[in-house]
């Protein structure tokens, strides 16, 4: 996995579904709380999957060692905003 194939990802879903793809950025009412508290799990389980890609990139690159959260928070932030953005 590289973050060239998770970028593809998001583009690809927001390509072909972008009313899903808005769906967990969208205000929640109280009424569907529900949905939002399973957009933010799995915005969790996406960090956690891109922080082990970078832990393990960083046994080739010392210079990452202990970095990975903030390296996957920042990478998926900025993945999220470019195809929230994208029109």
């Amino acid at each position: 996995m590289t973050l060239r194939n998770v970028a593809n990802v998001y583009f690809r879903v927001r390509r072909q579904k972008p009313k899903l793809y808005r769906l967990p950025y969208i205000y929640m009412p109280r009424r569907i709380a529900r949905a939002f508290k399973l957009a933010t799990s799995l915005n969790l389980r996406q960090q956690e999957i891109l922080e082990t890609m970078f832990l393990r990139a960083s046994a080739d690159h010392g210079n990452m060692k202990g970095r990975q959260r903030a390296y996957a928070v920042r990478s998926l932030g900025i993945i999220k905003h470019v195809c929230f953005a994208w029109v």
